[in-house]
């Protein structure tokens, strides 16, 4: 069965792969019921192109998929993929024919994860370089507009790609300084509204001024299309990839990495003793970069007490 597009993927596993999960055979608790759609979004907005997936047997790809468990550690990676893959394979969905279900089914077994490379971190320097003496060639217009705006969002609001995209005109608040938490929709234990500070403020002004958008209306605007997971890494990656930008950072940026940079500038100020701020504005659910921050924060205290 071909699809038409990302979008008819994504509703097809909202209605039906939901209830599938639901039914008594599979005996899913609600918590890994939820774990299995986070994961399974993920799989498909960081790693499935538009251009690339024209029916269901290119979606479990072999390159995908040693892709997707290298950087999915838990086991719930793996499980998602072959629970996708009987539930397409059932009798009453009929999606893929016996002959690529063995194939694939086959390939989830064998591909192996490959130890994932160490993590690393942006400095306070590399910080500092990017807020303030990022290079941009002539022709950067509106990258010299967008690339504050993402950082900002990533770096002070821990806006990950898919809130970064979701974001609407009426989520910002420019005149009363607050941006909403797109988290809250999913966690009710984060802050609806999250405080513009006076630099994040002036960038996100500049943005708000320069672009006229209705209430629901998409924030950011990319090449003249609302922005999606790969246009908003790619911009970054154009502009701290340039040889002048590059050799002045210790490693390259991207969402994720700010992110998870910010948690461990912070705790490393604070003694940890931020912690909280942060649960507060990314809610207690699993959180990756939360939890990469952490770790390592943790190993250098303990190599530090190793060292005393």
């Amino acid at each position: 069965m071909e699809l038409n597009s990302i979008q008819v993927l994504k509703d097809f596993i909202k209605k039906d792969f939901v209830l599938y999960l639901q039914t008594k055979e599979r005996s899913l608790t609600p918590r890994v019921q939820d774990q299995y759609l986070r994961a399974i979004n993920n799989y498909i907005e960081n790693y499935i192109e538009e251009s690339a997936i024209v029916d269901y047997k290119s979606f479990f790809a072999k390159h995908l998929i040693k892709k997707f468990l290298e950087n999915r550690t838990g086991s719930t990676a793996r499980a998602v993929l072959t629970n996708f893959l009987e539930f397409l394979r059932d009798p009453d969905i009929d999606k893929i024919d016996s002959d690529s279900y063995l194939r694939i089914k086959e390939t989830l077994q064998s591909v192996k994860k490959t130890p994932k490379e160490k993590l690393d971190f942006l400095t306070e320097e590399d910080i500092d370089y990017i807020m303030h003496d990022t290079v941009y060639s002539k022709k950067q217009n509106e990258e010299k507009l967008l690339t504050p705006l993402l950082v900002t969002f990533a770096y002070n609001m821990l806006f990950e790609q898919d809130h970064i995209y979701k974001l609407k005109w009426n989520d910002v608040d420019i005149k009363n300084r607050k941006i909403r938490n797109l988290r809250y929709d999913h966690d009710k234990f984060v802050d609806k509204w999250m405080d513009i500070d006076d630099d994040s403020h002036s960038i996100i002004e500049k943005y708000y001024n320069t672009f006229i958008g209705a209430p629901y209306d998409e924030f950011v605007i990319i090449k003249g299309e609302p922005a999606n997971n790969q246009s908003v890494n790619k911009m970054l990656h154009g502009v701290f990839r340039s040889t002048k930008n590059r050799s002045k950072l210790t490693t390259t940026v991207d969402v994720q990495k700010l992110i998870r940079s910010r948690i461990l500038i912070d705790l490393r100020s604070t003694e940890g003793k931020s912690l909280m701020k942060f649960y507060e504005k990314m809610g207690l659910k699993k959180n990756t970069q939360l939890e990469n921050a952490l770790h390592q924060y943790l190993q250098e205290q303990q190599d530090s007490k190793q060292k005393e």
